[in-house]
């Protein structure tokens, strides 16, 4: 490459952004590979710019698709042309590759894509953040925001956009809406959509700054203010839309009609929800005066359980004190009645052994007076013999009755 050429290319690119030849020269500089790499999209990009800014040659360029005409052709090549192609480096071809894959190989296209968008290719860094992004932006996404891959694919919109992508301020302003990837912040917001509408082809432009025009009217997506909705209208008729007004006083009053039906809508919702809401509590208390029924008739039942078993278990007392009162008196009867019989029958032996006793006293008295008066009557004996002999009869008493009461008790 000449030096000369790539020192004059960067030398333009240190020109003042608002001098719209340098950035014409620039856009040239890409679109020829003039001290630089090709690259029709950046040109495309310098070329608007040098167009926003008045230029006149930059705005031709623009309008006779010069740029479409210098770019390879990548519609009538086959899939496998493009891959070879895509792997030496050709951003076109990876991006057309890449859409070809979009469908049915989402890793693939992904890849090629990034490629491009490596390469400063403004639609595949629009294309690969939108594979990385929910397919409806909404609130509802919010609560993703932290996710990595929305982060990168902002990062990939703010490239894209930096290269005139209105695609992709579109969607970046979607991002900033709903804090998606990034922090909430409507007035981003409204700088990307106003962004997304200069930079959209004139075929596109005019429908673009209606559609900005009734954003501004609606006031949902960025602040209201009917003042801008009227200039953008405006801006729509000079862009060659004639009946703009009429379409936008026919877009905001279907607005309007949508916006009541959804309001009415959602009053229905809440008063049927309010219905539903007022039942479920009718069910609820119904519910809980059941319980509390069932917990008192329980609590009753427990009562009466608890009640006959204390009945029970007295009367069982009862009767085991009247059983047990009836053994006692029972024992203590035996007792009394093995008392008496043993009293008797001790009673029986000891008078039978009086009995013994004194008919063998009897017989001792009997042999003893015998002998006594035979004694008495020998006149040979003298005094003293005879009170030896009653001695000995006492003695002879005292030894038989001794006796027989250790027989008795042994």
């Amino acid at each position: 490459m000449d030096e000369n050429r790539e020192e004059r290319f960067y030398d333009l690119l240190e020109a003042d952004e608002n001098d719209a030849e340098a950035q014409y020269q620039i856009g040239l500089c890409y679109l020829n590979g003039d001290g630089t790499d090709k690259d029709t999209q950046k040109a495309e990009t310098y070329f608007r710019r040098a167009s926003e800014l008045g230029h006149a040659a930059a705005a031709e360029m623009l309008g006779k698709d010069s740029i479409a005409d210098q770019s390879p052709n990548t519609e009538n090549v086959s899939l496998p042309e493009l891959c070879l192609r895509a792997e030496k480096g050709d951003a076109d071809a990876q991006y057309a590759a890449a859409m070809q894959f979009l469908e049915n190989n989402r890793s693939e296209a992904q890849r090629y894509l990034r490629m491009a968008a490596e390469q400063g290719h403004a639609m595949a860094c629009y294309q690969l953040a939108r594979t990385m992004l929910p397919d409806t932006l909404d609130y509802g996404c919010a609560v993703h925001e932290e996710q990595p891959t929305y982060q990168e694919a902002v990062t990939l919109l703010k490239n894209a956009v930096d290269c005139s992508c209105a695609p992709a301020a579109e969607m970046l302003a979607q991002c900033y809406l709903y804090g998606l990837g990034v922090a909430h912040d409507r007035e981003q917001a409204e700088k990307n959509f106003e962004r997304a509408v200069r930079f959209s082809t004139p075929e596109q432009a005019a429908e673009q700054m209606l559609q900005l025009a009734l954003r501004y009217a609606e006031g949902e997506d960025i602040d209201k203010s009917l003042g801008k909705a009227f200039s953008w209208v405006r801006k729509a008729e000079q862009a060659g839309m004639t009946d703009a007004r009429a379409q936008f006083d026919e877009r905001l009053a279907q607005y309007e009609q949508k916006k009541k039906e959804r309001a009415e809508q959602e009053r229905r919702q809440a008063e049927t929800h309010a219905e539903w809401q007022r039942q479920q509590a009718q069910l609820a208390a119904e519910q809980r005066r059941q319980e509390a029924i069932a917990a008192e008739e329980q609590k009753q039942q427990a009562a009466a359980e608890a009640e006959q078993r204390k009945r029970r278990e007295e009367e069982t007392k009862q009767r085991q004190e009247e059983i047990d009162a009836a053994a006692k008196k029972l024992h203590s009867e035996r007792q009394k009645q093995q008392i008496r019989d043993t009293f008797y029958h001790y009673l029986d032996r000891v008078l039978e052994i009086l009995g013994q006793i004194a008919g063998g006293i009897c017989k001792e008295l009997m042999f003893i007076f015998g002998g006594i008066f035979s004694l008495i009557g020998s006149k040979d004996k003298d005094e003293s013999s005879c009170g030896c002999i009653l001695l000995f009869i006492v003695v002879a008493l005292i030894w038989y009755a001794g006796s027989q009461v250790l027989h008795i008790f042994s």
